[in-house]
């Protein structure tokens, strides 16, 4: 079993769009739903009620609790019998064709970690209001080359579970940790992972807002990456002030 874990907040531009991609893809989405209030909650019920193969759970606590909370999805998603577990974000696309494409690319995977690659992109306008995103379109303003410094995220076997009983899902699922805050591992790319953060100047502004405050908000769940994830953002939404206005006329 194929399962795709993922903790959310409000993602409900493009929620509906990879909720469809990813139950193609995998047999199960275990999702956590934390403080979305932009109506992603009612976008993830919609999907159950018709009778997608998703699990959701809501979160209110605030805070940053990105890999506690994907780190306890994915052990839990092996203790339901999930063979591959594979977190990812809701701005994120496999470019697989179909579930059977993907189960041969795994089969074929000789480790128990692996990880795709990331190609960032931003969407037209036309293909976020259809929800028809088409890989092979120039639909999307895309970077022909994948990300710098292998950055992507990681992808799990069920040995992982079995052999590191610790491990711990790093900030933002890019890397494995083999035990609590020990040194971080990743595997070979499997593939490449389509990653969509800016999609709308009110979107990426608010985002990063968001995580900032979420970063602040840490206290004892703090992680010793995320010194550097933060300023990382502070940076990044100094930028967007200047830069998103340009890309984007809202």
């Amino acid at each position: 079993m194929i399962v795709s874990i993922v903790m959310l907040r409000d993602e409900a531009d493009i929620l509906p769009v990879w909720l469809r991609h990813m139950t193609a893809l995998c047999d199960q989405i275990f999702a956590v739903d934390h403080l979305s209030s932009d109506g992603s909650s009612e976008t993830l019920n919609r999907f159950i009620e018709a009778g997608l193969p998703i699990r959701s759970w809501r979160m209110d606590e605030p805070g940053y609790w990105q890999s506690a909370v994907t780190t306890e999805l994915a052990r839990f998603a092996f203790q339901s019998g999930a063979e591959w577990v594979l977190p990812l974000d809701v701005d994120e696309f496999l470019d697989i064709e179909s579930k059977e494409n993907l189960r041969a690319l795994l089969d074929q995977q000789m480790e128990p970690l692996a990880f795709w690659r990331w190609r960032h992109a931003v969407p037209s306008e036309e293909s976020l209001a259809t929800g028809n995103i088409d890989w092979s379109s120039p639909q999307l303003l895309a970077n022909p080359n994948p990300a710098p410094g292998n950055g992507g995220k990681v992808v799990l076997h069920r040995s992982v579970y079995h052999k590191l009983p610790g491990f711990r899902l790093g900030s933002g699922n890019h890397l494995l940790h083999g035990a609590p805050f020990a040194k971080a591992i990743r595997g070979d790319a499997l593939g490449t992972l389509w990653h969509l953060p800016v999609r709308s100047r009110k979107q990426i502004l608010r985002k990063l807002h968001r995580d900032l405050a979420s970063h602040t908000n840490a206290q004892s769940t703090t992680l010793p990456e995320l010194g550097g994830v933060a300023l990382l953002k502070a940076q990044l939404l100094g930028a967007c002030l200047i830069m998103a206005a340009g890309l984007f006329a809202d």
